[in-house]
């Protein structure tokens, strides 16, 4: 069963006595409405979908085009006019017309998914939370199969969103282009650096202090990481990671004011100028019909405002690599190993961008990653990703500055160790 217990304690003025009363939190319905626009080549499709849940295993699932909810009070609370119109998606069109003629002529295809989706849950203490995801994906592949794949925050403000669909659009256009004329011959011999973009910094460290510092692998005794680290100096002094949920409302992403299982969020400090401080205690939960887990919201590495650009860190590499982006990754709670996809890279060479390189696989261990992190930029951004655990699925807020990374090993056949 889904069940927190809460201690509230009341302090009598008169005799100090303490009372406690425990308040028993079991969230009961779910409802579920989403809207998902999918453009193929300015072809646009659109599907609604509303799921009504309970923890009784009742269960009401509507495909359609247009869904009609008969209970005033929850299509309030759900607020469908915050839902994509046609208007805003013909905005979009209209302004990537340019865009997608360069794609049209390179034979390439283009697509944008949009998901719009409000979830609000109810508890028994009638307390009810509200999140709410606006996020477009861009997926531009060219004719040799490469492809370039990056998650847009939609602002409530449509203008903003129309410049951001164009200016990521733009950005995947430069790149993939690129994709056709690599150069994996160029990388032979020793790599001096790496600099990790913001998303490919977010993606690392949601891996390596996130999950890691979830309170079930913390406490399990199956972990690298145990209850006995907090307070120890485990990180470079640069590294400052926070689990704030309030962040991503500016990123299409709200969380609400709850976790699962009823209780306030709270901004946690996990990691503090190198030493660990919190484990993550909140818990979330894909449906109501599993049980929820010890999940982050949206896990930051904060930025040093004394620090470098992306562009002046790579000025200061002989030889290195660029990664811009992380499409995958997974860290061994029990051993440490770790592992991250790398897409959308370059080659370094006396600080300038020389080429194109093939995705490759960063593997290696955990203790090897700490120790390389050299230097933490200032240009953070957020970025609303997935996240799974054991078989959930939920949507996350990622952000990381550029971080600098010495490569003090070589880069062969796509492995670095």
């Amino acid at each position: 069963m889904n069940q927190c217990k809460t201690e509230s304690i009341y302090r009598s003025s008169s005799s100090c006595r303490i009372i406690r009363a425990k308040v028993r939190c079991e969230m009961e319905k779910e409802y579920v409405l989403q809207q998902q626009v999918t453009i193929l080549n300015s072809k646009p499709s659109t599907q609604f979908r509303l799921d009504a849940l309970s923890r009784d295993g009742n269960e009401h699932r509507s495909h359609a085009k247009s869904v009609i909810l008969t209970d005033k009070s929850i299509l309030t609370v759900l607020e469908r006019d915050m839902y994509i119109d046609r208007t805003f998606i013909e905005r979009i069109l209209d302004s990537l017309q340019e865009i997608m003629q360069e794609v049209n002529r390179q034979k390439m295809s283009l697509l944008l998914h949009v998901n719009c989706k409000n979830t609000v849950r109810f508890f028994e203490n009638h307390t009810l939370n509200r999140l709410e995801e606006r996020i477009l994906r861009v997926v531009l592949r060219n004719q040799h199969g490469a492809s370039f794949l990056s998650d847009v925050p939609l602002f409530k403000c449509q203008g903003e969103s129309n410049s951001a669909v164009v200016k990521i659009c733009n950005e995947a256009l430069r790149n993939i282009a690129l994709c056709a004329n690599k150069h994996d011959d160029i990388i032979k011999g020793h790599i001096t650096h790496c600099v990790l973009a913001p998303q490919a910094a977010a993606y690392l460290f949601h891996e390596i202090v996130g999950h890691l510092f979830e309170y079930d692998y913390l406490s399990s005794g199956q972990c690298i990481f145990n209850m006995n680290h907090l307070g120890a100096d485990l990180f470079p002094k640069c590294i400052t990671v926070i689990d704030d949920f309030e962040v991503m409302e500016d990123y299409g992403v709200c969380f609400g004011q709850y976790d699962d299982r009823g209780q306030p969020l709270k901004k946690t400090i996990v990691v503090q100028n190198g030493k660990v401080c919190n484990a993550i205690k909140t818990r979330r939960v894909d449906t109501i019909q599993n049980n929820p887990l010890y999940r982050m919201y949206n896990l930051f590495l904060k930025e040093n405002n004394n620090g470098l650009t992306q562009s002046e860190m790579i000025q200061k590499i002989d030889s290195g690599i660029l990664i811009r982006n992380a499409t995958a990754g997974s860290v061994d709670p029990l051993t440490g190993q770790f592992s991250l996809n790398a897409s959308n890279c370059a080659f370094v060479k006396n600080g300038k961008l020389l080429c194109e390189i093939s995705d490759f696989v960063i593997s290696t261990d955990l203790q090897k990653v700490i120790e390389s992190i050299e230097q933490v930029g200032k240009d953070i951004s957020f970025f609303p990703s997935q996240c799974s655990k054991k078989g959930q699925i939920i949507t996350v807020g990622t952000g990381a500055p550029s971080v600098l990374l010495s490569a003090t090993s070589v880069l062969e056949d796509g492995l670095w160790t």
